[in-house]
């Protein structure tokens, strides 16, 4: 009797180790995920500003809501984005640069869909990680030079180099990410118009 006892505690014991383990596995994978959204709205709210600089200016409230008298006429684009956002497109390029860092080790396998239902990454991106890598790094390229062009004051590069981060970013999502009618709604209002300024530059 007591055999089977000390035979019933191990068989309930072994048994809970797997299910505690995922549990551990999927809630490690959840926080990887709120992590990584919270990362890419940073991203976006920063490029989303940078789109600016390929478009005339025709704000007249600052960040804060306070008015404020904008003269594209007599002033830089760098200049007008400082006194509409109250920070500096460099600013901006550099944190990105460092966000794309940071979030580069936020795919781990226990970050996928089947973990946490709430991310709209593909599968994809865990069963072809080399592909995804190539697009995250041209992302990467990108964005230095963007951070290049902006700690230059080369104000054309900096612009060709906006383009092509937003490029770099929408050819992953349209690959990587699920995107939702929402989703086209805010990401296309921010780039409204922008893709026209873009092509005239000759991206």
């Amino acid at each position: 009797m007591r055999y089977l006892c000390s035979l019933a505690l191990v068989l309930a014991f072994t048994a809970t180790v797997p299910v505690t383990a995922t549990a551990q596995t999927a809630d490690a994978g959840g926080e990887e995920i709120d992590l990584r959204r919270e990362t890419m709205a940073a991203m976006w709210q920063r490029l989303d500003r940078l789109s600016a600089l390929i478009t005339e200016s025709t704000a007249d409230v600052s960040a804060t809501g306070e008015q404020i008298i904008v003269q594209p006429d007599r002033m830089t684009p760098t200049e007008v984005y400082a006194l509409v956002h109250g920070t500096e497109p460099s600013t901006d390029a550099r944190d990105i640069s460092d966000l794309l860092e940071h979030v580069r080790t936020l795919w781990s396998p226990g970050s996928n869909r089947g973990w946490h239902g709430s991310t709209r990454a593909e599968p994809v991106i865990w069963v072809l990680p080399a592909v995804f890598q190539r697009y995250f790094d041209d992302t990467i390229v990108a964005s230095d030079a963007l951070v290049a062009a902006l700690s230059g004051d080369d104000g054309p590069a900096a612009q060709r180099a906006v383009c092509d981060l937003s490029k770099t970013c929408g050819r992953c999502h349209a690959i990587f990410r699920r995107v939702t009618h929402g989703d086209l709604k805010v990401e296309g209002n921010g780039w409204t118009g922008n893709y026209a300024a873009c092509r005239a530059l000759g991206n």
